[in-house]
């Protein structure tokens, strides 16, 4: 610096200068020194917005921004947009380290290349699901930071009330370590969303994605519209009935007609910037189809964006058995962060995994999450899964027995002897005809039921002067109309 060259020089320089050069010197002092660092800012609630009276400085100051539209959404230094001072201490992402930019002003629309914190944004069953992965530095001190998500729910250009849908979630992390925040929200589609990382809590009653915070980073995104979801096989695709033309009738004499306007419905808010991003994926076939139990390949394709294509992707299955239930396997194989690197040749290989009749078609989903340094999107893709019925086979017929013991009955002098006929794989509660033919003498018929078993017991007594011989039994089926059949002696 000039002021300790001056002193070496000794006091008698300065003494001999004259009062012009000691003003130069002054001048030169104030002119070349470096600014102050300013102060870190406690909250976003207490830092107002930039005027234009605010004198320059001699070095411009760098933020970390959002990249939503502005004035629509607070993103600009003048609309006193979020913004951060010191962005390597934590982040949200992680494929930079650090994964943030800082800027001068904010680089709007959608023009930040390190928004990626987000790792997934799936829209199923009437609510969102959003996944954030926060991330501090190894160099930096543990501790609480701060995650906010900022959600323009009514699409109507702005941020308040119900959009703030998670409010200064403290996330408590060791230097170096990764954690990933799951948030909940209702479905919304086309339109925009704020999260921040800070050092501090908002601390606010209401948020509308303003203010000034020390350190950390501020990410926007913007959710394309919900995918087509394809309509059940069972319905057949709506063909719209052509309207006849007709010619109209000339009039000779030409006369004045006044016409009433149309009421068209109002149209829902949309955002004020079309967003087309800088990549999208699609699946071949979409939709592709599958017997259950096989498994099918789905080609990962970009179809546009070519010069910024994703740098990882992942897949999942939406819903459970009701939507054809199903595995998903990775082409490149996936990490063990869940994902895979893009390239050339990618694919994901679905297996069903749900088998059962009856004969029917259900539509099972992918969801997959596509990633840049500076845009998070999800794809979905369908696959059609053929249910079949049971194969058909003849019916089986069980083969009933019987038995009687003993084999041999002797007879006594005085009394009566018994022995027990039994029967096996009847119809269960059916019932059992029975026939028991003596020798040389009329058969004797009965009936018995057969238990849940499908078995029955029957006592048979014996007289002693009841004939001497082989006796024959059979026993009819009256379901199946199986019979079975069996002999014994008596003597």
């Amino acid at each position: 610096m000039i002021a300790s060259h001056t002193v070496a020089f000794g006091g008698r320089w300065i003494v001999r200068a004259s009062l012009l050069a000691t003003l130069l010197i002054t001048l030169t002092v104030a002119c070349t020194s470096t600014p102050p660092t300013p102060s870190a800012v406690p909250s976003a609630t207490a830092t107002p917005g930039p005027t234009a009276t605010s004198a320059p400085s001699a070095q411009p100051i760098l933020y970390d921004f959002g990249d939503a539209p502005d004035p629509s959404y607070p993103t600009l230094l003048a609309s006193n947009g979020a913004r951060t001072r010191v962005i390597d201490q934590f982040w949200l992402g992680n494929l930079r380290s650090p994964s943030v930019t800082d800027e001068v002003e904010a680089k709007v629309v959608n023009l930040d290349e390190l928004d990626d914190g987000m790792e997934s944004y799936v829209t199923f069953g009437g609510e969102s699901g959003f996944t954030f992965r926060a991330v501090k530095s190894a160099a930096a001190p543990a501790g609480v930071v701060y995650f906010n998500l900022l959600v323009d729910i009514d699409r109507d250009g702005r941020w308040q009330g119900d959009d703030w849908v998670e409010r200064d979630l403290a996330v408590d992390l060791a230097p170096g370590e990764q954690k990933v925040i799951d948030v909940s929200a209702v479905a919304v589609a086309e339109t925009w969303i704020r999260a921040t990382l800070t050092d501090t809590p908002v601390a606010a009653a209401d948020w509308d994605g303003t203010g000034e915070f020390a350190v950390g980073e501020v990410e926007d995104y913007y959710l394309p519209p919900s995918p087509p979801y394809l309509p059940p096989p069972s319905e057949p695709p709506y063909t719209p009935t052509p309207t006849p033309t007709t010619s109209p009738t000339p009039t000779p004499t030409p006369e004045r007609t006044i016409l009433t306007p149309s009421h068209a419905p109002t149209p829902s808010p949309s955002p004020a910037v079309v967003y087309t991003g800088d990549f999208v994926v699609v699946c071949e076939p979409d939709p592709a189809a599958v017997v259950h139990g096989e498994s099918v390949v789905l080609r990962l394709k970009i179809v546009s964006g070519l010069h910024t294509p994703p740098e990882r992707f992942r897949a999942s299955v939406l819903g459970g058995d009701e939507f054809g239930g199903g595995a998903v396997a990775a082409n490149p194989p996936a990490g063990s962060d869940g994902w895979s690197a893009w390239g050339d040749g990618a694919s994901l290989t679905y297996t069903s995994t749900h088998i059962d009749p009856p004969a029917r078609v259900e539509t099972a989903y992918l969801a997959i999450t596509l990633q840049s340094l500076s845009t998070t999107r999800t794809e979905y893709c369908a696959i059609r899964v053929t249910h079949t019925g049971p194969s058909p086979t003849a019916p089986q017929i069980q083969t009933p027995t019987i038995r009687v013991e003993p084999e041999i009955v002797n007879l006594q002098l005085v009394g009566q002897v018994r022995a027990t006929l039994t029967g096996s794989d009847f119809t269960p509660g059916g019932r059992v005809d029975i026939r028991i033919k003596p020798p040389n003498h009329p058969a004797t018929n009965g009936t018995e039921s057969a238990g849940t078993d499908g078995q029955f017991s029957l006592d048979l007594f014996f007289q002693p002067n009841m004939p001497k011989g082989t006796y024959e039994v059979t026993a009819t089926d009256r379901t199946s109309g199986a019979t079975a059949q069996t002999t014994f002696e008596v003597r």
